[in-house]
C-alpha cells in the first residue's frame, strides 16, 4: 500500500512496514478496526489506494479506509439493499434507478473526505434501517424526509427528469437527515451581494462551509461528482435553482425553484 507492506494476522491485527529506499523498516501496529479474521468466513484481502478490501466466501466485498496508521471500520462495497421498501405505485424502473442511486452515492460517501468518519458511520446505520419509498407530487420539489426518520419521499416527475447526479445528490442529502443531521434555512444574499464575494456570516454559498453548506447534509453533496474540476460551478448553479427547508415537524424538503436569481449573479 504505497511505500508500505501491510501483514494482517489470523486474528485481524494489522501491522505495517514502512520502505524507505531498499530498506524495510520495523513493524508497527495499525490502531482502528480488525480485518480479515473470520477465517471460516473472509477470503481473498487485497488493497486499492488507500483501502484494504476483503472479498468473503459468498462474494460479499468489504473495504476498510486506512487513514495516517488507522484502519477504519468495514463498509459493505456491493449495496444490496434488498430492506429497503416502496409503496405500490411507484413502478418497477423507478424503484431500479432509485436503487441505483443510492447504490452509487454510498459508493462515492465510502471515498469522500467531505465527511468524518463520525458522519459516514451514522450513514451508514441509516442504510441498515428499513427505508420506506412513498411518492411525493408537490410541485417545485425533489424529495423530502423526516430528520431521524425511515422514510424518503421522492418526487419523481419532478427530481428524475433533472439526471442521475442530482438523483444521488437528493437521495443522500435527505439520507443524511435520515441519519439525524439537520441544517438552518439558507440565507440568500442580500441586496448588491453575491456568491462572486461570498460571506459566510451573512449569507450563505455552495463551498463556504458556513453555517449551511457547511453541515453534513450539503457536504455529502459534494461527495457526488467531487473529483470533476468545475463541481463549484455547477454547484452554485444548482444553488441557484434549489434549497432545503426544514419545517417545525422536523419534515426536510428539497425544493427546486427554477425561478430564482442565481447566487453567483449579483442582485
Amino acid at each position: 500500500m504505497g511505500n508500505r507492506i501491510i501483514v494482517i494476522t489470523q486474528n485481524g491485527g494489522v501491522f505495517g512496514h514502512d520502505i524507505n529506499g531498499n530498506t524495510v523498516g520495523p513493524a508497527f501496529a495499525f490502531g482502528g478496526s480488525k480485518v480479515a479474521f473470520n477465517g471460516a468466513f473472509d477470503r481473498f484481502v487485497v488493497t486499492m489506494g488507500n483501502r484494504i478490501i476483503v472479498t468473503t466466501q459468498d462474494g460479499g466485498v468489504w473495504a476498510h479506509e486506512v487513514v495516517g496508521n488507522t484502519v477504519g471500520p468495514a463498509f459493505p462495497m456491493n449495496f444490496v439493499l434488498s430492506h429497503f421498501t416502496f409503496a405500490s405505485d411507484i413502478s418497477a424502473a423507478n424503484r431500479q434507478r432509485t436503487l441505483d442511486r443510492h447504490r452509487f452515492a454510498l459508493t462515492r460517501m465510502a471515498a469522500c473526505g467531505n465527511l468524518s468518519a463520525q458522519e459516514r458511520t451514522k450513514l451508514h446505520q441509516a442504510y441498515d434501517r428499513a427505508i420506506h419509498h412513498t411518492t411525493n407530487t408537490t410541485a417545485g420539489v425533489n424529495a423530502s424526509a423526516t430528520v431521524g426518520g425511515s422514510r424518503l419521499n421522492v418526487n419523481f416527475g419532478v427530481l428524475f427528469p433533472q439526471g442521475d447526479e442530482e438523483i444521488s445528490q437528493t437521495l443522500i442529502h435527505e439520507m443524511m437527515h435520515c441519519a439525524g443531521f439537520t441544517h438552518p434555512t439558507r440565507r440568500d444574499p442580500p441586496a448588491g451581494s453575491s456568491c462572486a464575494a461570498p460571506n459566510p456570516a451573512v449569507f450563505d454559498c455552495p463551498g463556504d462551509n458556513g453555517v449551511y453548506y457547511g453541515t453534513p447534509p450539503l457536504r455529502a453533496e459534494f461527495c457526488i461528482a467531487g473529483d470533476q474540476s468545475d463541481v463549484r460551478s455547477r454547484l452554485r448553479g444548482k444553488a441557484a435553482v434549489e434549497s432545503c427547508v426544514i419545517d417545525e415537524n422536523g419534515l426536510a424538503t428539497v425544493h427546486t425553484e427554477a425561478s430564482r436569481q442565481p447566487l453567483g449573479a449579483a442582485s
